[in-house]
Parts: structure tokens; C-alpha cells; sequence
């Protein structure tokens, strides 16, 4: 039965751990790919690309003498009429303030739109068809919902483990140790990200998106060092705690009698009345 009880909680830990990985890479890009958090970094990026990549820089440069004529009759023009692969209206308020302000309004919509839009779709369909579904909110929500579900799943675990540990006060240190384990590969999350662009790079057909695919994927994990903080910090604090109880166990324990003390006692008490 004891060996039966330790392969239960051995694999129920071994479940939790991996549950508990999931669960902090499901949280940190959950967390990275909030509107705020990310796009301060996409627009550099996406700039870049727009300007290396599509030459967006030098047609709106080439283009812009042509934008100032046409505001002069309209209050904001369509950037498909000037050979700009981009289905947005700018306002000539921003076509007087220069090229620059043109770009960062362009890539600014372009973001905004494939953050925000209703991606329906299977993940695998999106990534082929949609790249940007990577960065949306759409996939944001999915990663939240597994999170959540992961969530579940551990203090399912955890309720397991406590139900077939002898010493019920062990379950915090167990999975304390288990939640340790589980955090500490997010300190070198960013190598397989590293490896697996630079491989995507030498393919020649993805060598273009090589050059961006590493900066893409690294932006997925720029809340790793708020998650990690968090998770050990609360294994540390199970650990301590589990170990804690087992000391003022230790303390505040009371002598236990066994049968042969009591008839001892009762026969010293008996003894003692009838001297008297």
C-alpha cells in the first residue's frame, strides 16, 4: 500500500509540474501581450520592417508633395490611391505635419487593427493564414483560458496529493518544491526562442522573416521576470510555511500514554489510597 501511495503522489507531482509550467508560459505571454505592454515594441518592429522591408519610407516620401495638393480639396486622403499596400484613410492634418507623422500614424492602424481584430480560427489556421494572430488580443484571451485551466488542474493535483500524503502538513512543502521546479526553466526561456529563429533564419524560404522572428517571439516573454518573481516568491513562501507547521507540530506536541502508563498510574493512584 505504501509503495501503491508513493507512485500516486510521485506522478501526481510530476502532472503538477508540468501543469505548473504550462500554466506560467500561458500567464507571461497572456500578460506580454496586453495593448499597452506590447505595442510600444511593435511599433519599432513593424516599423522596421515597413521601412526595410516594403520601402513604405521612401513612397511616402516620394508620394507626399502629391498628399499636400490633394488636402487641399479633401480633409483626409486613402493611402491606396498612392501605390501604399494599406487600406487606411489619414487625416491631412497628419499629412501636413510630414512623412514621419504618415508612417507612425500607418503603422500605428496597422497595429490597432490586427490587435483588435476577431481572429476565427483554429491556432494552426491563424499562424498560416494570419501571422499577426500572434500579437492579438484574440490569442491574448485563449492563453488566459488555458491559464485559468491550468490553474484548475494544479489544485486538482494538489487536493490529490493531500488526500494521499501521510503527513497532510507536507502537501504545502511538496508543492512548493513541485512550483520551484517549474519556475526555474523560465530563467533561460529566451535560448530555444534564440535557436529555433536563427534555424528559421538560414531557411531560404523564411529567411526574410528570420531577421524579425527572434524579436517577435522575445517580445511573447517580456513579463518572464514579473511571472518568475511572483512564482517563486509563492513557492518559497509554501515551502517555509509547510516546513514551518512541521516544527510547531514538533513543539506543541503532547506526550501520548500508552496502555501500559495508565495501568501504572491507576495502580501508583490505588496504592497510594489505600496506605492512607
Amino acid at each position: 500500500m505504501g509503495i501503491l501511495r508513493g507512485g500516486l503522489i510521485a506522478l501526481a507531482s510530476l502532472i503538477l509540474f508540468i501543469s505548473l509550467l504550462l500554466g506560467n508560459i500561458f500567464l507571461i505571454i497572456s500578460l506580454s501581450l496586453d495593448y499597452d505592454t506590447i505595442n510600444p515594441e511593435l511599433t519599432k518592429i513593424t516599423t522596421d520592417i515597413a521601412n526595410n522591408e516594403a520601402n513604405i519610407n521612401q513612397i511616402i516620401e516620394t508620394s507626399h508633395p502629391l498628399m499636400i495638393e490633394a488636402c487641399k480639396n479633401q480633409t483626409e486622403i486613402q493611402l491606396t490611391n498612392y501605390s501604399l499596400p494599406y487600406s487606411y484613410s489619414i487625416p491631412c492634418g497628419t499629412i501636413e505635419e510630414g512623412p514621419s507623422e504618415i508612417i507612425n500614424d500607418t503603422i500605428e492602424k496597422i497595429i490597432e487593427k490586427a490587435y483588435y481584430k476577431d481572429y476565427d480560427c483554429k491556432f494552426s489556421e491563424c499562424i498560416t493564414d494570419s501571422p499577426l494572430y500572434i500579437i492579438s488580443e484574440t490569442n491574448k484571451n485563449n492563453l488566459k483560458s488555458k491559464f485559468n485551466k491550468s490553474l484548475i488542474l494544479s489544485l486538482i493535483l494538489i487536493a490529490i496529493i493531500f488526500v494521499f500524503v501521510e503527513k497532510k502538513r507536507s502537501t504545502l512543502t511538496v508543492a512548493g518544491i513541485v512550483m520551484f521546479l517549474a519556475t526555474l526553466p523560465l530563467i533561460k526561456i529566451d535560448y530555444p526562442i534564440k535557436i529555433f529563429s536563427k534555424t528559421m533564419g538560414i531557411l531560404p524560404f523564411t529567411k526574410q522573416a528570420g531577421n524579425y522572428l527572434s524579436e517577435l517571439l522575445l517580445l511573447l516573454f517580456t513579463k518572464t521576470q514579473t511571472v518568475f518573481n511572483f512564482s517563486i516568491a509563492l513557492a518559497t513562501m509554501l515551502i517555509v510555511l509547510g516546513i514551518g507547521l512541521g516544527f510547531l507540530k514538533i513543539l506543541t506536541k503532547e506526550k501520548k500514554f500508552t496502555k501500559k502508563d495508565v495501568e501504572e498510574i491507576v495502580e501508583k493512584k490505588l496504592s497510594k489510597e489505600k496506605k492512607k
